[in-house]
């Protein structure tokens, strides 16, 4: 379904901005437009595409799962074994950076001992 969709509709931030805002993130449109401007249309497609046709194909022996507990398009709630971020979305990176910050800080304490 990605490959059928025209390159420009992915290169409409404000056609992206207003979708993902009105379905997904219910944030203020201007911070998301602020976020979406950075983003390259060619990866949107390329991220869809992951998204959707995504299997794993092995289990990774190191794997650290930061989730955040409010994301919208993925459910926290289906998600098991996971360091949570409380208040978290799909956003966090953004949003909840300080928090992230210090998960990974104790993942890399745990890996070192």
């Amino acid at each position: 379904m990605a490959d059928r969709i025209p390159m420009r509709v992915y290169a409409s931030t404000e056609l992206i901005t207003d979708l993902f805002n009105r379905f997904v993130y219910n944030v203020p449109t201007l911070e998301l437009a602020e976020v979406m401007t950075f983003v390259d249309p060619v990866y949107i497609k390329w991220a869809i595409e992951q998204i959707l046709g995504w299997m794993p194909e092995n289990k990774c022996k190191h794997l650290y799962h930061i989730h955040g507990t409010e994301d919208q398009i993925f459910s926290y709630e289906h998600i098991r074994n996971a360091f949570p971020v409380e208040g978290g979305d799909h956003l966090m990176v953004v949003k909840k950076a300080d928090a992230i910050s210090t998960i990974l800080s104790g993942i890399l304490l745990i890996k070192e001992n």
